[in-house]
């Protein structure tokens, strides 16, 4: 992982699970792979306030999304909406997307063909 990339940290918040439950676990994934990596990164679901509209939260998502250079998806993001409203986001944006494990290993999500 590139040290001078800033990350974006996507991680289930409403639609998936229990949302201080998933607040606490993306504090969790970003303390870890901060210290494992040593890598910036953006954290929106600690960022915006708790009961922000999910519109309104989407909107703030993707200013924050858009200055960073890659973005890593938490486990379970494939279930959440705006999990995958911002994966799309760096298909379209051509960003780098790497997937996290529940073990914390990480790797580079790459399309097939």
């Amino acid at each position: 992982m590139d040290k001078d990339c800033i990350y974006y940290l996507s991680h289930p918040c409403t639609t998936f699970g229990d949302p201080a439950a998933n607040r606490y676990a993306a504090a969790i994934y970003e303390r870890c792979l901060s210290d494992m990596h040593q890598i910036t990164m953006i954290n929106p679901i600690v960022i915006i306030p708790v009961n922000t509209e999910d519109s309104v939260a989407m909107i703030m998502c993707r200013k924050m999304f858009d200055v960073c250079g890659a973005i890593i998806m938490c486990p379970n993001w494939d279930k959440s909406k705006g999990c995958n409203e911002e994966f799309q986001w760096a298909l379209q944006d051509n960003k780098p997307i790497y997937i996290l494990n529940q073990d914390l290993t990480v790797f580079r999500y790459e399309l097939a063909g």
